[in-house]
């Protein structure tokens, strides 16, 4: 049972870390900058695409969940393009299909729209909503440990700050294991040390050798400061909002290091 739990970790390390920059989707990455409907279907549909791509089981439910995210914030913030974004759901693929009515659950829609086209008060509803919170994608996407990577995407797809305030806060949320963490990280910055085989390697050897109380954390943690970093290097404008976050939180300004 023990190797058996071990082994579901390491595997969840792997999926993690391979996520973590969202690599395989660019254009959700870019998602904000451009936000509009064209863009927001040549998004999710790359996202669906390398979704329906990936064998591995759990790797493929954690891309399902990120891509059903992205969706639900973009349907939350646009209920006027609703009707479109639904148009012709019937032939969707079948990771679509799923992405979507997943979606629609987490951003507050019915699935009984789809069978009555999509009533004329949801389609008129004018609504401002907050920035979606984890909580409220609760029961569907919530998972520890990934709640980095959802974040990540929920600022793509809406632009707003809090959700790399949220990554900031949970990367501070424990300065022994964010020692640790920046510890593994450093020596592997810039790739002058093997890249990123080599810093997955130290950083699984890191985690094995914590309590099991300690590694769901350090998980978090650790995930935080790689994203936050490949995030900055490949984007001014995120390097800018972690350089405003970091200016008002000292214990933070290692990070401009690691960007830099």
């Amino acid at each position: 049972m023990q190797a058996c739990r071990l082994l579901s970790f390491l595997i969840c390390i792997s999926i993690l870390i391979g996520w973590s920059a969202l690599e395989a989707a660019p254009l959700c990455q870019s998602y904000y900058k451009n936000p509009g409907y064209s863009n927001f279907l040549a998004a999710s549909d790359e996202m669906i695409e390398d979704l329906s791509k990936t064998k591995d089981v759990q790797e493929q439910q954690h891309a399902f969940d990120t891509t059903s995210i992205f969706i639900a914030h973009v349907m939350r913030q646009n209920p006027e393009q609703l009707t479109q974004m639904l148009e012709g759901f019937s032939g969707f693929s079948f990771y679509k299909k799923a992405a979507y009515l997943r979606a629609m659950q987490a951003a507050g829609i019915k699935e009984r729209h789809l069978e009555k086209g999509l009533d004329k008060e949801l389609e008129q509803r004018a609504y401002s909503p907050p920035p979606l919170s984890l909580s409220a994608l609760n029961p569907f996407f919530f998972k520890e440990g990934n709640q980095i990577d959802f974040l990540w995407v929920s600022f793509f797809a809406t632009g707003h700050k809090t959700y790399i305030h949220q990554i900031l806060e949970n990367l501070n949320k424990d300065k022994r294991l964010l020692a640790l963490a920046w510890n593994v990280f450093s020596k592997h910055l810039n790739n002058a040390q093997g890249g990123e085989d080599s810093y997955l390697n130290d950083f699984i050897q890191t985690t094995l050798s914590l309590s099991e109380d300690d590694r769901p954390q350090f998980l978090i943690v650790s995930n935080a400061l790689f994203s936050l970093t490949s995030h900055a290097k490949q984007d001014s404008s995120i390097y800018e909002i972690i350089e405003e976050i970091t200016q008002e939180n000292e214990s933070l300004n290692f990070l401009k290091n690691a960007q830099s």
